[in-house]
């Protein structure tokens, strides 16, 4: 498959994609568009710093305690964490943000 029309998507899909597209070149030229963005617009990332973890964590939430954070609180830093554990049995290094509070 070389080009979006060779997808075959879905027609709801097949919009989606379209808006998508839309929205990227509206966000990336704001104002070739028309728009003017201020800094109070904006999001602003909150700051954080890395905690490597190489073992497994039994428990999201009570490792969120240790930090002073909720279980949402960490899960909004690391939307990669699907699941209330991190099974590693590999040993390998994950990182996972913490606000710096």
């Amino acid at each position: 498959m070389t080009s979006y029309y060779d997808a075959f998507l879905p027609n709801e899909t097949e919009r989606y994609v379209l808006r998508i597209i839309a929205l990227k070149e509206v966000l990336s030229n704001p104002r070739k568009y028309g728009f003017k963005f201020e800094e109070k617009d904006l999001y602003s990332l909150e700051k954080t710093k890395i905690i490597k973890v190489d073992t497994a964590i039994t428990n999201i939430a009570k490792f969120a305690k240790q930090f002073d954070l909720n279980y949402k609180e960490l899960k909004l830093l690391n939307p990669w964490l699907r699941q209330n554990k991190l099974n590693n049995k590999s040993r390998k290094v994950y990182e996972i943000k913490i606000p710096i509070k």
